[in-house]
């Protein structure tokens, strides 16, 4: 069972309740664009993560291309994090750990 810290997720949840009553603007494509054709990590409101390289973005929608899983459909309201993986000198994924 994953426990939330209660703090983020109220405030997750306030921005999304404001984000429907059109009360916040918030241009995510704007944000996820400068993703796109990277290899990256986006952490979800659940705790779960999802990897791969960002495709396309339509309609609130993310495209993310894994060579495991193949192409995975996210959508952009329960993302809560995007991190580019870095890359070594070689051009293969850094060993890193997730915060």
């Amino acid at each position: 069972m994953i426990i939330f810290d209660e703090r983020k997720r109220l405030v997750y949840f306030r921005g999304m309740i404001n984000r429907k009553k059109g009360k916040v603007e918030v241009k995510l494509t704007d944000v996820f664009n400068s993703f796109i054709g990277k290899d990256c990590i986006f952490t979800l409101s659940t705790g779960k993560y999802v990897t791969g390289v960002l495709e396309s973005i339509s309609e609130g929608w993310l495209s993310v291309r894994n060579p495991k899983n193949g192409v995975q459909a996210v959508n952009s309201d329960y993302i809560s994090d995007v991190k580019e993986i870095p890359k070594n000198k070689n051009g293969r994924r850094k060993r890193f750990y997730l915060e």
